[in-house]
């Protein structure tokens, strides 16, 4: 999908932002997460990204959510670990 039209980042107000594809990381809770082919509107300077589709955000942040549990759930069992020494 061609987008000749350009928008300003909501985010950090640079101009310029670019419509495409490409593979989006964050992180969470010190942990990377990566989604890939991620398609929309990604700003070169600040990083942030539109989704062009409802279906990309959701299933970005289902994997957010898993990894966050995960990092919940490890934090848990060594705490639990800790207490049990």
């Amino acid at each position: 999908m061609a987008q000749m039209e350009s928008r300003v980042c909501a985010t950090c107000g640079a101009a310029g932002m670019f419509y495409g594809r490409r593979d989006v990381t964050r992180d969470f809770e010190g942990t990377p997460l990566t989604v890939p082919d991620v398609e929309g509107w990604f700003c070169n300077k600040c990083g942030e990204v539109e989704f062009a589709e409802s279906e990309a955000a959701e299933r970005f942040f289902e994997q957010a959510t898993a990894l966050q549990q995960q990092a919940r759930n490890k934090q848990g069992a060594e705490l639990r670990n800790q207490q049990q020494r």
